[in-house]
């Protein structure tokens, strides 16, 4: 009988251990499920979201920690300088260097919180990628690009397999020629006032609000500068 009780205690030590794990693997897979703008309500808000894209506006405070969240692949634009301390599940950190406005960065899925330890807001713009692998054309990705037939209009920032970053920037009564950009997200820097002109040759006028994010189906266009001021844009085209 004594060594039946020790038996059973060992049986109930190994159980209590596997819950344990089992517990532990729970609580990992939550926290690396949980939603950025979920866990940080305050640090995070939603200026667009649809089956492509969702566009966050990130704005921490100097000194300030957010909770543990997870994001999908993403591009980060930074709208002001900033240094911060990335910390990850498995308990490494990584202080980044100090950051400068209108840097592009791409991130791979990940989940991590991120304190900002510098002495000014961390304030980002982050497009997540949702993957939903919308497939266009070869002609339609290769016909009047940009970068070939609206170059000075157009600066690229950033390209990898699934996204290509431009700067926009057309001065007052400058008129780009007709090009084509694929799907994807406009984030106005500098707003104002345009017509744009379509394939089929119908014009419209277009007023931009600064700060403000527009979806863009494909398209092939030239717009023109009816305003008194600069506009500035930043362009993420999505391949997928």
């Amino acid at each position: 009988m004594k060594f039946f009780g020790k038996s059973f205690g060992k049986f109930f030590a190994l159980q209590a251990i596997f819950v344990a794990f089992i517990l532990s693997l729970l609580i990992i897979s939550t926290v690396s499920a949980q939603d950025a703008v979920a866990t940080n309500p305050d640090l995070y808000r939603v200026l667009l979201d649809n089956e492509r894209v969702r566009v966050l506006d990130q704005n921490v405070p100097a000194g300030r920690r957010e909770n543990m969240h997870s994001h999908p692949a993403v591009v980060k634009y930074t709208l002001s300088s900033y240094r911060g301390t990335v910390s990850y599940l498995n308990g490494s950190a990584t202080s980044m260097r100090r950051i400068n406005p209108g840097q592009v960065m791409w991130f791979e899925p990940e989940t991590h919180s991120q304190k900002n330890s510098g002495r000014t807001n961390m304030h980002t713009i982050m497009f997540e990628l949702k993957g939903a692998q919308i497939v266009q054309s070869e002609k339609q990705q290769v016909s009047d690009d940009p970068l070939v037939t609206a170059a000075k209009f157009h600066k690229l920032l950033f390209e990898n397999d699934r996204v290509r970053v431009f700067m926009f920037r057309l001065k007052p009564k400058e008129e780009t020629p007709a090009h084509y950009h694929r799907d994807g997200v406009v984030y106005i820097l500098n707003g104002g006032t345009l017509s744009e002109t379509l394939a089929d040759g119908k014009s419209h006028d277009v007023t931009l609000t600064t700060h403000d994010v527009k979806w863009m189906d494909a398209k092939t266009h030239k717009v023109k500068n009816t305003g008194t001021d600069e506009i500035r844009m930043l362009i993420v085209e999505l391949k997928d």
